[in-house]
C-alpha cells in the first residue's frame, strides 16, 4: 500500500518541480490514475505502449531506478499520452510524495 503524504506534497508543490523520481514512485502514481477504459490504470496503458515500442524504449521502463524529469522517456511518455509539460510537472510533484 503506498501512501502520499499531504503535509509533504504541500511543501513539495511550494518548491521547484523535482528533477527526478524514483521508479516506485512513478509506477505506484500511475497505478493510481485512471487509465483509458474501466478495471485499467494509467500505469497499464503506459506499460502496454511501451512494451510496444519495444527496444531500448521498454528497457529503460523496465529498468531504471531513477526517472529524471528531462529524460527521452519521459518525454516519450508524454508524447504518446498528449500531455502537458505542465501536467508532467504536476505527476513529477505527486510522485515524489509517494513512499512505500
Amino acid at each position: 500500500m503506498i501512501t502520499i503524504d499531504p503535509v509533504k506534497k504541500a511543501a513539495i508543490q511550494r518548491r521547484a518541480v523535482p528533477q527526478e523520481v524514483t521508479n516506485f514512485q512513478a509506477r505506484a502514481l500511475l497505478m493510481n490514475m485512471p487509465g483509458s477504459a474501466e478495471g485499467r490504470t494509467l500505469f497499464h496503458d503506459v506499460d502496454d505502449a511501451l512494451r510496444a515500442m519495444g527496444g531500448v524504449v521498454f528497457q529503460a521502463w523496465e529498468y531504471t531506478t531513477i526517472f529524471p524529469r528531462d529524460s527521452a522517456l519521459i518525454a516519450a511518455i508524454g508524447a504518446q499520452f498528449n500531455l502537458t509539460e505542465a501536467q508532467i510537472d504536476e505527476m513529477f510533484i505527486a510522485a515524489a510524495a509517494i513512499s512505500a
